[in-house]
Parts: C-alpha cells; structure tokens; sequence
C-alpha cells in the first residue's frame, strides 16, 4: 500500500505541531509527533495525514518523505514555506499568518490529540516509544521500509478493511497518472 505523499499537507501538519510548540522543536521530535499522528490517521480513517512512507530507523519510527523533506527541500518547495531548513537538529516556523487549508478538521484533531499526550516528551523518550510500536523492526544501523499495511495487521485491523484501504489507494494512484478528465 503506497500512498502518495502531500508535501504540502505535510508542511500543513508540521506548521500546527510548530505552532503548538512555540514555533522551535527538535526535528527528530517532529518527526515523531508526525509519525503517531500519521498512525493514528491510518487506524482512524484508513488515510495517514501526511501520506508519507515509513520506514524503522536505530531512532524508532520515521517518515521517510517528511525527514527528506526537513534536511532537502529546497526555496520555493511547499515545505520550505512554513518550515526552515534545519540548523542542527533545530527547525523553526518560517510563516506564522498562513492559513493551514490542506488540513482538515479531522487532521486538527489527531494532531491535538497526539500533541496532548506526547507533546512534553523529549526526543529520546519518543524514540523508545516508537521502538516499542508493533510494526518496529531492528534495522541493524540502516534502515527498513515499513508498509502501512503492517500498521493495520499489527493493530488487528479485519483483512477485508485493508483492502479496502489498498484497493482505495491504488485506485487513487490511477487516477492521478491519468489526470483531470
């Protein structure tokens, strides 16, 4: 199951969690916010936030699109427009006036929910934590890719639904080859 990330979307969701946190996290923590919030996304509606790939790192759970995005975007890029580029591991809100439109009312909500229950933890806590999430695997000092569907199983989530989600994902992967009608 390959989503298609939402670069915009995911500077979007950032640009929030930045916001919650005074406009200057560690990255590596809004990686993770945006990981569980991507997750919880997944297990509530079939659809992660960002729709960014996911793989298993020595530091936990990570977005593969959203790191690029944070250590390689360039000027102009969506991302670039609300979030700097990284000094350190440091990154600040560039546009605090911006309307977040790609998020929706859904969106705003996992995001609080996860900003509330992991919003005070340091990076390394949240790194055990993700270390501790079902779909984990020990990538021995490299890196694994995770597919969304290993979420869904390892939460339980009925075979049937799942592909649902997939069969969904595909047919909207089509539809974007083909553009408008």
């Amino acid at each position: 199951m390959e989503f298609a990330y939402n670069e915009r979307k995911a500077a979007h969701a950032a640009a929030h969690l930045l916001r919650l946190h005074g406009g200057t996290p560690n990255y590596t923590s809004l990686i993770k916010f945006l990981y569980l919030a991507d997750r919880k996304a997944l297990l509530g509606s079939g659809i992660p936030i960002t729709r960014s790939s996911l793989c298993s790192m020595d530091q936990g759970m990570v977005l593969s699109d959203v790191y690029d995005s944070i250590r390689f975007a360039a000027e102009g890029q969506p991302w670039r427009q609300f979030i700097s580029a990284p000094e350190g591991y440091a990154v600040s809100l560039c546009d605090t006036t911006s309307a977040l439109d790609e998020l929706s009312e859904y969106d705003i909500q996992v995001l609080n929910e996860i900003n509330s229950q992991f919003g005070n933890w340091t990076w390394q806590r949240l790194a055990k934590y993700t270390h501790d999430l079902p779909e984990y695997e020990d990538p021995k000092g490299s890196s694994l890719t995770i597919d969304h569907e290993k979420i869904l199983s390892k939460e339980n989530v009925p075979d049937e639904y799942i592909k649902e989600i997939a069969d969904n994902v595909e047919a909207q992967r089509i539809a974007q080859r083909l553009g408008p009608a």
